[in-house]
């Protein structure tokens, strides 16, 4: 994260890749072929219509995972039709075949598992939700701490840069909070 103040940069680095790269979620893969990508939940049927990185443009491929912006994309679909609640935890009142429950941990299934490449179900379970919760504290700890160090009280604009912030949905990072206000 870089804050510029002036004529003055301020830099800081926040753990955040492995949650938001996909590498320490239950279903997570980096940005390549089989990757859903995008995400969006009906608010009503709970239905996933979901969109999957192809081999090559025309050449449609099973998903075999979820890559960082469709992360971010699910947890923000899923909070905005009521899955996930305001404090973060899975709804486990909700009567859809999509609710996953495994003892005391539960899932959202975004692409069954007769959808998906590896016949398993592609979900975001609740401890993938709290990874994400971890990477967005990170995040509003640094641009926290780079406000103080340059006594800069609110930002103007915020650009995300390289591949990954050109592929994040602007509107789905804002809805899960990922930036401070």
């Amino acid at each position: 994260i870089v804050l510029k103040s002036g004529n003055r940069l301020v830099c800081t680095s926040c753990a955040t890749g492995p949650a938001l790269e996909g590498a320490t979620l239950s279903c997570g893969m980096r940005a390549a072929a089989g990757a859903i990508e995008r995400i969006k939940i009906d608010r009503k049927t709970l239905d996933v219509d979901y969109q999957v990185i192809e081999a090559k443009p025309g050449q449609p491929v099973p998903a075999a995972g979820i890559c960082g912006s469709g992360v971010i994309d699910a947890v923000s679909a899923m909070f905005t039709s009521g899955v996930i609640k305001k404090n973060g935890t899975l709804d486990r009142q909700l009567t859809t075949p999509r609710l996953k429950q495994n003892g005391n941990d539960s899932a959202f299934i975004v692409a069954p598992a007769r959808e998906s490449a590896g016949d398993r179900d592609i979900a975001i379970w609740q401890d993938d939700i709290r990874a994400v919760q971890m990477a967005k504290g990170a995040i509003h700890a640094g641009v926290r701490l780079l406000m103080a160090e340059t006594g800069v009280r609110s930002v103007d604009r915020v650009i995300l840069a390289g591949a990954f912030g050109s592929v994040i949905d602007p509107i789905s990072a804002l809805t899960i909070g990922l930036f401070p206000e």
